[in-house]
């Protein structure tokens, strides 16, 4: 069976990969490169000249990212239309189809062109569902920010330009997602709010539960300990739509009630101007600190040995930083938002909380402070649970399941 993949990320195309998602799809790449029966086309952007490459069964196809480049380009792109980059691209995804040949066509993400290559060809395509743009566009900003003040809480022209297009951009993916959804008729997904938002927009669809497999790190059983000054992790970035100002928020809430001598570690941001702008609050002042991307083991061993894990973004699918803290045995504390109610059981392995809730964040930090005994049972419960939903056979099993009946299927008709 010949699979061909569109991915965000380059997977194992190159050694590096972002904390925020591609690590999972370098997982299952691994995993699909042990069936002998499979042979896989992975093509995805790239910076730079990069080059078509085989490895083993796999054929990596990179096409070079007309939306990067020097700065001539950039300007370029930003007086033109986003859907001269679109075409671009799409353009080439489509020789690529015509190269590789596949049976089946799968798509990682609807947060760009590759989709629409189903508009083009007679082969069965698939959306495996990350995050779903119309939604989360919703979302995007925090109930006291509106995009006037996002956009202009920075004067620099530098700055002012990346937003007017981010801003741009986002009202051109929700116009794209949706004629996606309309050529596109077969999803995966793995959580109960991408099972229901693809029904809604994409009637009739054809959906089929596929788990993710976590970075191989995160398996082996941890042996967790608590600190005795207790230490809370994040992994977020500083886009609005992750809430480090509700981190901030809730960190001041605990030190005006009292706790004054915890760590809250956040990794993926490295800064936070606009969250510490609208807020009013320095991270240093209540105790947060920006410690950047992290390494899979760094996080791994933060996770092992911390109080909990606070995961407060606006909008999430299945955020595999969640899954991740689970797979270490810690307790989530999540708001109650996008698909998360399918990852985190309330008063079982961890709490859900309403989006934008520092008061209610705050009482369950305390909570999991005050209660070890409780906290080590949530833990061991969430441990528990991830480990049945990535359980490694199980997905590859349930995709090439998947796989066999759009080829079935396709034959069929």
């Amino acid at each position: 069976m010949r699979i061909l993949w569109f991915t965000n990320t380059p997977s194992n195309y190159t050694a590096a990969t972002s904390y925020q998602g591609g690590g999972w799809i370098s997982s299952l790449e691994h995993r699909l490169s042990s069936q002998g029966d499979i042979e896989l086309g992975i093509c995805f952007l790239l910076n730079g000249q990069p080059s078509e490459r085989r490895d083993g069964h796999t054929t990596y196809y990179p096409i070079v990212n007309p939306r990067r480049g020097s700065r001539l380009v950039r300007w370029r792109n930003f007086l033109s239309s986003p859907q001269h980059a679109d075409d671009q691209i799409l353009s080439e995804c489509l020789q690529v189809v015509d190269r590789f040949r596949p049976d089946i066509i799968h798509v990682f993400g609807l947060e760009d062109v590759f989709g629409l290559v189903a508009k083009h060809t007679s082969i069965p395509v698939v959306i495996h569902v990350q995050g779903i743009v119309q939604p989360i566009a919703n979302a995007l900003m925090p109930p006291f920010v509106s995009w006037r003040s996002w956009i202009f809480s920075d004067y620099r022209p530098g700055k002012l330009k990346m937003r007017f297009e981010e801003r741009r951009n986002w009202r051109h993916s929700c116009q794209r997602e949706k004629e996606i959804f309309g050529c596109v008729r077969n999803y995966f997904g793995r959580t109960e709010w991408d099972e229901m938002v693809t029904a809604l927009l994409s009637p009739g669809r054809r959906y089929f539960h596929v788990g993710e497999i976590l970075r191989e790190e995160f398996y082996p059983k941890p042996e967790r300990k608590l600190p005795e000054q207790p230490i809370i992790v994040s992994t977020l970035s500083d886009s609005t739509i992750k809430g480090i100002d509700t981190v901030l928020k809730t960190a001041q809430i605990l030190r005006d009630t009292g706790l004054t001598n915890f760590r809250w570690l956040v990794y993926g941001a490295s800064s936070a101007p606009f969250a510490e702008k609208a807020t009013g609050i320095s991270p240093s002042s209540v105790g947060v600190e920006l410690c950047g991307t992290a390494t899979a083991a760094t996080l791994r061993e933060r996770l092992c040995t911390c109080t909990m894990f606070v995961h407060p973004s606006y909008i999430d699918n299945s955020p595999n930083s969640v899954c991740e803290a689970q797979m270490c045995s810690c307790p989530v504390i999540a708001t109650n938002v996008g698909g998360k109610s399918s990852l985190v059981h309330h008063g079982r392995d961890g709490y859900l909380v309403p989006s934008n809730a520092p008061y209610e964040t705050a009482y369950y930090i305390k909570q999991l402070i005050n209660t070890p005994t409780l906290n080590m049972q949530m833990g061991d419960e969430a441990r528990h649970v991830a480990m049945e939903r990535h359980n490694k056979d199980i997905i590859t099993n349930d995709l090439l399941q998947a796989y066999e009946c759009l080829v079935r299927d396709k034959s069929d008709k």
